[in-house]
């Protein structure tokens, strides 16, 4: 049986890197027959989760690790 292709549906707001991200994970895990329809959930967790440490990392990066004056 060939196995099925699976696409992913992802929230609207993601930034492109987010998005390129997870086309490259769903490409990899659909060539390597990894992936199901079940893990969809996870992979949209996985693609929330990228995206705040994207948004975090360059927070960090531009305030510091401790704000001041708050």
């Amino acid at each position: 049986m060939r196995h099925k292709k699976i696409k992913l549906s992802l929230p609207q707001g993601l930034s492109t890197r987010t998005k390129q991200y997870m086309r490259d994970v769903v490409d990899e895990l659909n060539n390597k027959e990894a992936i199901k329809a079940i893990d969809q959930a996870m992979l949209v967790s996985l693609a929330l989760s990228y995206e705040i440490m994207l948004k975090s990392g360059a927070e960090l990066v531009k305030d510091g690790v401790l704000k001041t004056n708050i």
